[in-house]
């Protein structure tokens, strides 16, 4: 039967104001399960994308009532830049757009020359956009918005996973199965690297190898 240990750590990013999640687990299991587990992890990765997505995802809505989802990556020149997760990023013309929807915090500078970091919360009862700084929220209308953009990450988090296993039956049944996950967190100029491999071998149901390595570098 499959054996499942995991541990979990958070920690908070004060730029962003989100929490970034480390997953360190160990995974024992009988190979002969080994596609249960397969459809399983993919169910998992599946929804933690689309939850991730949803949670993130900027929003344009439109006068006519369409809604454009994706991330806003600036505004210049009378025009919205955006990238969906469906294709290559286009523009939009800011007079074809309502309000603006985002949780992310963007650099800002309106018609007037007022500078400053402040997210876009959608539309007051007049139909102005409002924008929430540090020192409170304005409503403005979209038009007096005159550049906008991301302001530099500084923090950035990539991992991946491999899964492989083999089933040979015979005279004799083998069985190999392995699990490596890296993953890389850069915070400002810090990067942390970390590595972990998990591979076990059986014969006749009976373990023969049992290797986990585990790597960490810091540059």
């Amino acid at each position: 039967m499959p054996k499942l240990r995991w541990r979990v750590c958070g920690q908070r990013c004060p730029e962003r104001m989100y929490t970034s999640t480390w997953f360190h687990f160990q995974v024992g299991f009988s190979l002969m399960n080994y596609i249960n587990y397969r459809r399983l992890l993919a169910c998992f990765s599946v929804v933690c994308f689309c939850l991730t997505a949803a949670a993130n995802a900027d929003v344009l809505v439109l006068k006519n009532g369409d809604r454009i989802s994706g991330d806003v990556k600036h505004i210049w020149d009378a025009e919205v830049t955006i990238e969906p997760t469906y294709s290559d990023e286009f523009k939009v013309d800011l007079d074809a757009i309502a309000y603006i929807e985002s949780d992310r915090e963007f650099e800002v500078e309106l018609a007037d020359g007022t500078n400053f970091d402040a997210q876009l919360h959608g539309a007051d009862s007049d139909g102005n956009q409002v924008i929430r700084g540090a020192n409170g929220s304005v409503a403005v209308p979209l038009s007096q918005l005159f550049e906008l953009d991301e302001p530099e990450k500084s923090f950035e988090w990539d991992s991946n996973v491999e899964i492989a296993a083999s089933l040979n039956k015979g005279n004799t049944d083998t069985a190999t199965g392995k699990l490596r996950a890296d993953t890389t967190v850069k915070l400002n100029d810090h990067r942390h690297l970390g590595e972990a491999t998990y591979y076990r071998e059986e014969l006749n149901d009976v373990s023969t190898k049992e290797q986990d390595l585990f790597k960490y570098s810091y540059n």
